[in-house]
């Protein structure tokens, strides 16, 4: 399927600079002060409660697929990572993973150290949250070192797999721009990774501790929920809730979560909203009320004068709303041919493009 090198939840961010200009930071005091007004008590319920539904489901998961030979964890032929999930009506339901370049389109660039704007504005004092299919990046990646520190991304929960996906992501917000084109967004923040597994009980413990923002470029695919289940397209859903119930209870955090790369497949959705086959494609998580969903953009045109001249949807990238009539997803960035970090060696870099995957050095 194209959908799996063309991640694009980029938009993160955004938000690193929005909050390091209105003085936000992630020093112990501030963390304080960010979180001071949470109501702990119904955190820590919510993590607890959310980690034994979480084990419950997937024991219950793969305890059916040894005894049915269904992989618990694979990538396929053309690089995509598969994690088993849960079971649906008897059949095993998989979540899957779903940049200069990336900086301009979103106006990024502007706000860096020798932008347009005169600002110094590279997520200095923040860190990105960042949970992942399957593994995570290099730590010793060059682009983690530069301006912002040495050694910026660390790991949270023991995860030792590395994956290029995870890698391309963390250099898509972090990476300090040792090679120009492929410095990331937040050059100077930090990073934490972690695998997907358990991410809601996990992210609800971070929250608790001052987390601001988490990146995850990972789904359900559409094709997964044909037929009966087809009907959790565009559908508000237990998941849905869940990640709602902790960005309520946590109001400073936001969880930024890819659309998913189900724009050219018409055929899952059985009964789409309206009967129109184009639309109607999120699924589970990215159909939540607080949280900021990114659609997948090619790289948009800039004038001489810094005007925006066009920008276009990738055809791939999932298509809303959802089936209660809110607009998703909210916002779009690039998610097309990005040059990022790669997790084979410590200055290795990676293009994604459409069936192929360059790797360069």
């Amino acid at each position: 399927m194209i959908n799996n090198y063309l991640h694009k939840t980029f938009l993160t961010l955004s938000f690193f600079f929005i909050f390091v200009g209105f003085g936000f930071s992630q020093t112990l005091k501030q963390t304080k002060e960010i979180t001071k007004k949470y109501n702990f008590e119904k955190l820590k319920e919510l993590e607890i409660s959310f980690e034994k539904d979480f084990y419950a489901e997937q024991n219950h998961a793969i305890r059916l697929a040894k005894q049915n030979g269904w992989p618990i964890l694979y990538t396929d032929d053309d690089g995509t990572i598969h994690q088993l999930w849960k079971i649906l009506n008897g059949k095993p339901i998989y979540i899957q993973t779903d940049n200069a370049a990336a900086a301009i389109s979103t106006r990024a660039n502007y706000m860096h150290n020798g932008g347009d704007l005169g600002l110094d504005v590279e997520g200095q004092g923040m860190t990105a949250y960042i949970w992942e299919v399957g593994g995570i990046g290099r730590v010793t990646h060059q682009e983690y070192d530069g301006a912002g520190g040495t050694d910026r991304l660390s790991i949270a929960d023991g995860t030792s797999t590395l994956t290029s996906h995870a890698a391309h992501v963390t250099g898509t917000i972090i990476a300090s721009g040792v090679q120009a084109n492929a410095k990331g967004m937040a050059p100077q923040a930090k990073a934490i990774g972690y695998d997907a597994t358990n991410d809601l009980s996990e992210a609800t413990a971070a929250a608790a501790n001052g987390m601001l923002l988490s990146n995850h470029s990972y789904g359900v695919p559409a094709s997964s929920l044909t037929g009966a289940d087809s009907w959790i397209l565009g559908a508000y859903v237990q998941t849905s809730k869940n990640w709602d119930d902790l960005m309520y209870n946590a109001p400073y955090y936001l969880q930024v979560f890819s659309a998913g790369n189900d724009g050219d497949d018409e055929v899952s959705n059985s009964d789409p909203l309206g009967g129109n086959a184009a639309y109607d494609k999120l699924t589970t998580s990215k159909t939540a009320k607080n949280n900021l969903v990114v659609a997948a953009a090619n790289d948009a045109v800039i004038n001489g004068d810094g005007s925006l001249g066009s920008v276009a949807r990738a055809s791939f990238s999932s298509e809303g709303p959802t089936d209660d009539l809110r607009i998703k997803p909210d916002i779009m960035g690039n998610g097309v041919n990005l040059r990022s970090t790669f997790q084979n060696f410590d200055f290795a870099y990676g293009v994604y493009l459409v069936y192929l995957l360059v790797l360069v050095s």
